[in-house]
């Protein structure tokens, strides 16, 4: 990956990528929640499900190739490349943390 990372949110991507849901998850708290759209997925469980029905739906792989603090946030600008209109689109995700694990991540254009 082109940025530095945390180590959470490098397993995020990794674990995404690879179609691993422990790896990816395995750095978010365990009520942590995932905004995508217009839902929002609490818990390992949850989460885990919305990885696997996007990877389903938009066989999609993301590249991080950006990222900023905006306060307490850590903004990563990735390019995802899938199935999908408009593929490959920069993506927005945002991620807020409890020391060095995950609570939230916020997934918007």
């Amino acid at each position: 990956m082109p940025v530095n990372l945390p180590t959470a949110v490098k397993a995020y991507f990794d674990g995404k990528n690879a179609r691993d849901p422990e790896r990816a998850l395995s750095g978010f708290t365990g009520d942590a929640v995932v905004g995508d759209e217009t839902e929002k997925h609490r818990g390992h469980a949850e989460i885990a499900a919305w990885m696997a029905a996007t990877s389903a739906r938009y066989d999609e792989l993301s590249e991080p190739v950006e990222s900023r603090r905006e306060r307490e946030t850590l903004v990563v600008v990735a390019r995802v490349s899938g199935n999908f209109p408009g593929s490959p689109a920069n993506l927005t995700y945002r991620f807020a943390f409890s020391g060095e694990r995950i609570v939230t991540l916020e997934i918007g254009s």
